[in-house]
């Protein structure tokens, strides 16, 4: 008894350990996502900034554009009045003066239609960039989840084959517990009919020495 008293006990404890490893592992793998998940919410914050931080340039630019071209415009504007007040005092002069201006506003307007359109070109390169940028960000991000569901799936695997790992063990644990209490009940049936046969068939005198050699045994 004091045998499948043990037997039992072990078996306690073997459960115990299975299910602190099977806590700890749980625990594990709970951090593990945990860390994932920051490590995304990292990246989509590094891509927003970046992505704001472009659009700030962008929107800089632009200005600086608008900028020059209202400077351009202003300047025309002031070479134009000048241009007015000279051709005023003859027609000579103001014929003249027309033709530098007509000349003057139109390779203005000629530059300032070549700035307008590279500052355009500009805007629109970095747009794309933008484009091909978030593209990227989120293709990393696809990658990274993939790669999480992949390891969360592998985990889980691994989980359930330690949990059934510790089923079998304890299976086999509890049949040899089984095994060993009926292999004791057994011998001690055959001790007591082997006592009843001496007792039937011997004189006191052997059955007192067959007790006695029971009791030793």
């Amino acid at each position: 008894m004091a045998r499948a008293e043990k037997c039992r006990d072990n078996y306690s404890k073997a459960k115990e350990v299975s299910i602190t490893q099977k806590e700890a592992f749980n625990e594990k793998t709970n951090l593990q996502a945990e860390s994932i998940q920051n490590r995304l919410a990292v990246a989509e914050a590094n891509r927003l900034a970046q992505t704001e931080k472009c659009l700030e340039q962008t929107k800089a630019m632009n200005q600086r554009v608008q900028e020059a071209q209202k400077k351009r415009e202003e300047q025309i504007a002031s070479e134009k009045e000048e241009l007015d007040k000279s051709v005023s005092s003859s027609k000579e002069r103001l014929s003249a003066a027309e033709e530098r201006r007509t000349s003057m506003l139109r390779e203005a307007q000629e530059k300032a239609a070549a700035e307008v359109a590279k500052a355009k070109e500009l805007a629109a390169k970095k747009q794309q960039s933008l484009q091909d940028m978030d593209e990227k960000i989120k293709e990393k991000l696809s990658a990274a989840e993939d790669r999480r569901n992949i390891i969360l799936s592998e985990q889980k695997e691994k989980a359930a084959a330690a949990y059934i790992h510790a089923k079998d063990v304890s299976a086999q644990q509890q049949a040899k517990e089984t095994q060993l209490r009926d292999d004791l009940e057994n011998k001690i049936q055959a001790k007591l009919a082997e006592a009843e046969n001496r007792r039937l068939s011997g004189s006191p005198a052997k059955f007192a020495k067959a007790k006695a050699d029971e009791s030793i045994n």
